[in-house]
């Protein structure tokens, strides 16, 4: 038996090829998310850094915890999500239990002429 095909009754083949479509798909997310913690001088550097040297969070400083708005919004954003997560864990629960009575309501009113 040769060498490819144990790669293909094994399927190796086609998760090569699926981890390198990956890697493509997925390289310009990390491009973002590395440039995000670069400094100004090494987002325009030539050649281009692939992993960041010295990677800094001044700019996520400056854009949300430096900005009222971002703020205001983000406080807003976890009070919303706050109330419907309460909402959601308490409403369930009283309707439960009145469809609860109501059944049991249901079952001793009715009359059962067997």
């Amino acid at each position: 038996m040769s060498r490819l095909t144990g790669w293909r009754r094994h399927g190796y083949g086609r998760t090569a090829v699926a981890l390198v479509v990956v890697v493509i798909y997925l390289f310009p997310v990390y491009w973002m998310a590395t440039t995000s913690i670069k400094t100004m001088p090494a987002i325009f550097s030539t050649p281009p850094q692939i992993i960041p040297t010295h990677p800094t969070f001044d700019a996520y400083r400056d854009a949300i915890f430096d900005n009222p708005v971002v703020l205001r919004s983000i406080r807003n954003s976890a009070i919303v999500a706050l109330g419907t997560t309460l909402l959601t864990l308490v409403l369930p629960r009283q309707r439960r239990m009145h469809w609860r009575d109501s059944v049991r309501a249901a079952a001793d009113s009715s009359c059962c002429c067997c």
